[in-house]
């Protein structure tokens, strides 16, 4: 698989894509659309993905990237965003024909689809462009079902302790609500699965030292980079922002369970 990365990948956000494309694509950089252009007009062979990011909105002109679409009628483009471009898809200027997700998802979306693309097996982005997000979510497979490991959940609301916990058992997982009102004694649970606010993050430290053997996926509201290598440092093992797709958090949640190493050593953001 061969891949096209496009714009600053240097930004703190965007830093810790490349190394890990790398690992399932052989890796091409350009530092805007027209260069990449100037690139494929030198005949560079066949590209199957195309990796645009994006600072700030408008960053990348329409027509400056219709000249890549034209140049590579058969790749998908797929556009990873910096907080700055939060909400784009929804009230912006969203591009034509790409895939959007942010910089603290993009890994974690689209990890399982890059390795299945790579054994060449057909990805969610393999999809036809006009499919919506509930068709590719019904296209992407959730991983094999839990054999009753025990998942403590950590939110101050009952209704999100409630949705995460059927999720949750629905994937054959057991549950244990953390209330924060009414503590109760739980033993040695697999994972923890907090839910919260950046501006709760001390509860999240109280929870990782009070279960230092679970690894701890937290679920923060809209995450800045400094928000999420505060989460780190505080022991979450990894981090999605919400909203979120389920698929992702229980293919990051089984990942967490079956590397226990990684969970203990999460990697932190270069700052």
């Amino acid at each position: 698989m061969r891949a096209l990365l496009i714009g600053n990948f240097s930004q703190r956000e965007f830093q810790s894509l490349p190394p890990v494309i790398r690992k399932v694509a052989t890796v091409h950089a350009a530092s805007d659309c027209r260069n990449a252009v100037r690139w494929l007009e030198s005949d560079p062979g066949d590209v199957d993905v195309v990796i645009v990011a994006e600072r700030w909105p408008g960053e990348h002109p329409h027509r400056e990237l219709e000249r890549v679409q034209r140049a590579l009628p058969l790749a998908r483009f797929l556009a990873v965003g910096s907080s700055w471009c939060e909400g784009q898809a929804r009230s912006g200027n969203p591009w034509p024909g790409m895939l959007y997700q942010g910089w603290n998802s993009w890994w974690a979306h689209w990890e399982m689809d890059l390795m299945h693309f790579r054994q060449h097996r057909l990805p969610s982005f393999g999809l036809p462009v006009i499919a919506s997000d509930h068709e590719r979510t019904l296209f992407r497979a959730f991983p094999p079902r839990s054999k009753d490991q025990m998942i403590a959940i950590h939110t101050h609301g009952e209704d999100m302790a409630d949705m995460l916990a059927t999720a949750c058992r629905d994937q054959g997982y057991a549950t244990v609500w953390i209330d924060p009102q009414r503590p109760l004694r739980i033993e040695r649970p697999q994972a923890i699965l907090w839910e919260g606010s950046p501006d709760h993050l001390d509860s999240l430290q109280r929870i990782h030292s009070r279960f230092r053997q679970a690894p701890l996926l937290a679920l923060l509201d809209f995450p800045r980079f400094e928000d999420v290598a505060r989460a780190i440092d505080m022991g979450a093992s990894e981090i999605l922002p919400k909203p979120t797709h389920l698929e992702d958090l229980f293919h990051r949640l089984a990942s967490l369970l079956s590397n226990p190493q990684k969970a203990q050593k999460p990697q932190r953001a270069a700052s």
